[in-house]
Order: C-alpha cells, then structure tokens, then sequence
C-alpha cells in the first residue's frame, strides 16, 4: 500500500494513462447526469433545470469519491469486495443528494401533495413511495459497503427523516394546527326532502317517521379537516434539529496519532547546520526519523463520546428549541414564551458548539460541521419568527 502523501498523489495523477482514465470517467459521468436527471425531476418535482444540477452535484461527489482514490494508487486489495466498496463510496452520493433535496423541499417548500397531507396512518403510508424506498436502500448498502456506518444507524436516520412529516401533520392535528371542519350543504338536499315528502304522500311512512328522516337530513352536513401549512420558522426548526439528530451518529472529530507524532517530530528535529552532531547521532542511534512516517488509523469521536455529556447537550439543546417553536400554538400560552425558551436553549448549544469547535480545530469531522449547519437553520427560522418583547403600558396623563 501506498502512503497518500502530496508528492505521490501528483506523480500518479499526472501519469499519462492516469490522466486519460480520469477524462474519460469524467466524460462518461457527465453524459450520466443527463439520465439520472430525469429520474430526479420526477422525484424532486422541480424543473428539468433544477434536477440537472442537482444531478451534476451528485455526479461530481461521486466521481469525486472513486477517482481520487484510484490515482493516488489505492489498493484494491479485496479484489471485487474491495472495488465494490470503492464503487459504494461514490454511489451513496447518487441516493443521498436527492434524498436530502426532497426532505428539505417537503418541508421548506411544500411540495407534498395531497395524499403526503393527510393525517395518521394514510399520511405514514404515503411517505413510503417507490422513491423514498429506493433512495433509503441506496444510503443504507452504499453507506455501509463504502463509507463503514452502522447499517442500524442509517436505516434510524433515513426512516426517522421521512416519518417526520406526517408525524408532525398529526401532531399538528391533535394540539390545533387543523383547521376546524367546515360545513358543506349537500348539493342534493332538497331532493332528499322532496323524496320524504312524496312517501308521505304516498303512505309508506308516517309522519312519526317523516320528521325523523328529515330531522337527520338536517343533521347530515358533511365536513372535512384540512391541515393548515406549517409556517416557515417551524420548517427551519425542524429541519435544522434533524441535521442535528442525524450528525449526532457521525464522527464529529478524527485523530491520527500517527500524523500527530509526524509534526511533532518535524517541528522538534534541529534544521540548522549547528545541530548536524545530534542529527548524526540520532540517526545512527535509533532510526531516520527524517526518513520515516509513522502511520496508525484515524481514532474517530462521536457526538456521544464527547467528554463531560457536551455532546448529548448540545443534541438536547436542538430537539428542545424545536419543540419549544412549538409551544406557541396553544391558545392558553403567550406567543412570545416558546420563543424565548428556544432563544435560551439555542444560545447554550451554540456557545457549547463553538467551544467545540475552538478547542480541536485541526481534528474537526463532517458531524460537528453538520450540527454547525443544523444550528444556523434554527436560528434563522428563531430570527424569522421575530420576538416580540412585552412593553410597559403607557404612564397615565397628567392632568
């Protein structure tokens, strides 16, 4: 195996064979997009415009994901598991890209149509159309083949995003986001009157038995609730507490001993001519440390192993400033008290995230990145929602 050193990776990418390899995966990818864009239109209900760039996303993440590898002289040393493997790293990005383009579209652009609207089980079942399927399985093999995650992880996280929306339409229905039933006179009232007045006339029922027919004509007027819209600072909220829930699962840090040790080395080890003595006898003590590279695989941090429950607070910190978006809705609360709660738990887990951030900038990984992002959605759906604080009513006049 080859080290992924800078000058290594120029001398392989550079190679006439190389090159031409690269351009034609590039070409072929690039004609690919193309097809696969047909298929994201439909999924993503946009324009053709729109899905072809979303496809060329797609594409150049995937390309990205096999080529790099392949000239920097990766070895594929499990012969079809190990291309395999390769193939799944790029092609997670053909599934995930349109995946997460739907989801924030469902929620932030209401795409869904009417059988996606609907409360309770007919809602859940809608979620889980022949699209979301596919895409789900995709992320599930292609993110456990390529990139190692938890099959148990993904398929939590994939599931949890689609059943979100009808979850939250439900919910909607149950504390009042429905909006009340509105009744409807049938069209063919009268007639229904017309044909009780005639069997009186004709003697086939009693007038005991006319009023009782009319009197539940009067009562049967049709109604039917339809779910209001969620307002935009309740999208951002819910979306951004989902990037959160889901960059909770990932690596937020990722330390190489082995390259911690290198710079350390480099920066220790005399350069200058007046320490040539102890370069010579260092050398020829122990080993060339100027000529060797340790290497040892990257340890990875996940949100819950973050010291002192830093990680689990943070995650808390999000879920509870999106409901407290929520609290809002009930006519008993004064609007402002879900805001300022969401404006309170939103500050702690950012200060907590910057921390983070700060503390272990070189070893930052996608999770913590993700929950950067995460954050910033719900704060902009907090700013939107604007707060409005209580004023002091005015000082009487004085006379």
């Amino acid at each position: 195996s080859m080290p992924f050193g800078f000058s290594n990776w120029a001398g392989h990418m550079w190679q006439p064979e190389s090159l031409v390899i690269a351009f034609v995966a590039a070409c072929f990818v690039f004609m690919l997009s193309f097809v696969v864009a047909m298929a994201y239109r439909r999924y993503l209900r946009c324009g053709y415009g729109q899905a072809v760039g979303w496809a060329w996303l797609a594409s150049a993440l995937m390309y990205g994901c096999i080529m790099l590898p392949l000239v920097q002289g990766y070895d594929l040393g499990g012969g079809p598991l190990g291309a395999l493997s390769l193939l799944a790293r790029g092609l997670v990005f053909v599934f995930a890209v349109p995946f997460a383009v739907r989801q924030f579209r469902m929620w932030l652009f209401d795409i869904a149509n009417e059988r996606e609207r609907r409360t309770g089980s007919a809602g859940f079942g809608a979620a889980f159309g022949f699209g979301n399927i596919l895409c789900m399985i995709g992320i599930i093999l292609c993110g456990w083949m390529g990139w190692w995650l938890s099959p148990i992880v993904l398929t939590t996280g994939v599931v949890g995003l689609v059943l979100a929306y009808p979850a939250v339409n439900t919910l909607g229905e149950n504390i009042g986001l429905a909006e009340p039933p509105t009744p409807e006179a049938p069209t063919n009232l009268n007639e229904e009157r017309e044909r009780v007045m005639a069997m009186l006339e004709d003697g086939r029922i009693t007038v005991e038995e006319s009023k009782e027919l009319l009197q539940a004509l009067g009562q049967t007027i049709p109604s039917h609730r339809t779910m209001r819209p969620l307002m935009e600072q309740h999208r951002l909220s819910i979306i951004g507490a989902a990037v959160v829930l889901a960059a909770f699962f990932l690596p937020w840090f990722g330390i190489n001993l082995g390259n911690e040790m290198n710079r350390m080395t480099r920066q220790w080890m005399p350069q200058s001519q007046r320490h040539a003595e102890q370069m010579d006898m260092l050398r020829s003590t122990v080993f060339d440390w100027a000529g060797m590279k340790l290497q040892t695989p990257t340890a990875y941090i996940h949100g819950g192993d973050i010291g002192r429950g830093m990680g689990w607070m943070v995650l808390a910190a999000s879920i509870l400033a999106a409901m407290a978006m929520f609290i809002s809705l009930f006519p008993s609360v004064e609007p402002n008290v879900g805001k300022l709660i969401s404006l309170s738990l939103l500050g702690v887990g950012s200060i907590l995230v910057m921390y983070l951030l700060t503390t272990a900038l070189r070893h930052i990984h996608i999770g913590i990145i993700a929950v950067a992002v995460g954050y910033a959605f719900q704060w902009i759906g907090l700013l939107r929602s604007g707060i409005k604080m209580p004023q002091s009513p005015p000082a009487p006049a004085v006379v």
